[in-house]
């Protein structure tokens, strides 16, 4: 189970040493047993963007325009 909270405070982290995380990226930085398999890291992301706590970084300002990223590369910022 991931946790909402170091969640958020790991990508907080991460934007702060100008990073722009996304699921696969923060399982590498925090390993698996704190916060779970990638795909439930990339779903408490999107729980976290739907609750209005992270927004999707655009893709044009990461280098990948063509769209249709799997849910585990998306990247996400603090919305605040």
């Amino acid at each position: 189970m991931v946790d909402d909270v170091s969640l958020l405070e790991a990508v907080r982290r991460l934007c702060e040493a100008d990073e722009r995380p996304n699921a696969e990226e923060l399982r590498i930085h925090f390993g698996v047993a704190a916060y779970g398999d990638v795909e439930a890291i990339a779903d408490a992301l999107a729980e976290l963007e739907s609750r209005g706590k992270l927004k999707r970084v655009p893709q044009a300002e990461w280098g990948d325009e063509r769209g249709g990223l799997p849910k585990t590369r998306i990247r996400y910022v603090p919305a605040d």
